[in-house]
């Protein structure tokens, strides 16, 4: 499997820097990438981020940082921690887009005070808006905020809910322990983040019975049985496997494909990453 990730990860550095020459060099894309309350293959998933063209990202580790605060107010608008945030992150809320161009979301942290969502969501609204990619099980972020599922355009259901008048079934997970062969189709070629990716078959872990909000722009879909079966409302099949959408002024993305590093060598899963990046910052 690791040969595998190296092998994918020396074949897409090869393919950019092909694709890239005789372009001029702008200055590299800002990204905060957030992380935590979740396992994950740490050196794996860094060493492809590092191995990404024209990125520089800095981490937060935000379940750490939010379980060290006990609390948070407002004052004139700016949120005051009883505890100290990485300085070099800030805080999700009005002001990252100074210091970032997109914020990369790999966490998934559960309860946040709810002057944090304002914030969040402030953040989004405010022009001239940042960018927002969120990955894998960042779906599964904030069970508890139903702001979420708006914000992100999906939700996985932890237990039985009724959204929009339909009945969902808690989620199905399949693929946590040994990723599964999934053929990944691109349904919107003409999009910025998937030109250039053709349709091609990976390893990963699967999510079923998730909600989709009716207004994403889905770009990519899987035709894997355990994809989506949607018996809870309407016995159909949605397998939508990446989207985009907006909140605010700012751009949102969702892959859902992230889970393990056997997804991350493909040189499509790459591809999408990086331009989501780009396309989400406005870039």
């Amino acid at each position: 499997m690791k040969k595998l990730f190296i092998t994918g990860l020396l074949l897409s550095c090869v393919i950019w820097t092909a694709s890239t020459s005789g372009q001029s060099k702008d200055e590299p894309l800002r990204v905060l990438v957030t992380y935590g309350n979740h396992d994950f293959e740490e050196p794996l998933f860094w060493a492809m981020l590092d191995a990404l063209p024209g990125i520089e990202y800095t981490k937060l580790d935000l379940h750490e940082a939010m379980t060290a605060c006990d609390h948070l107010t407002i004052v004139n608008g700016k949120p005051i921690y009883d505890c100290k945030l990485p300085p070099a992150a800030s805080t999700l809320a009005p002001g990252l887009a100074e210091k970032f161009d997109v914020v990369l979301r790999y966490d998934m942290l559960a309860a946040w005070p709810a002057a944090q969502q304002q914030l969040f969501q402030d953040m989004l609204n405010t022009e001239p808006g940042i960018g927002f990619l969120s990955l894998h099980h960042n779906l599964a972020a904030h069970s508890g905020w139903p702001e979420w599922k708006n914000i992100i355009g999906g939700k996985y259901i932890f237990e039985d809910e009724i959204i929009d008048r339909k009945q969902y079934r808690q989620t199905v997970t399949s693929g946590i322990e040994k990723p599964i062969d999934m053929n990944i189709k691109v349904v919107d070629d003409k999009h910025p983040i998937t030109n250039g990716v053709s349709d091609y078959a990976t390893l990963d872990e699967l999510y079923n019975n998730i909600y989709l909000a009716d207004d994403i722009h889905v770009l990519i879909t899987t035709d894997h049985p355990d994809g989506d079966r949607r018996y809870a409302h309407d016995g159909g099949f949605d397998p939508a496997m990446a989207w985009t959408t907006s909140y605010g002024v700012s751009r949102v993305f969702y892959l859902r494909i992230g889970h393990h590093s056997d997804a991350w060598a493909a040189k499509e899963f790459q591809t999408m990453l990086l331009q989501g990046l780009h396309w989400a910052a406005n870039k």
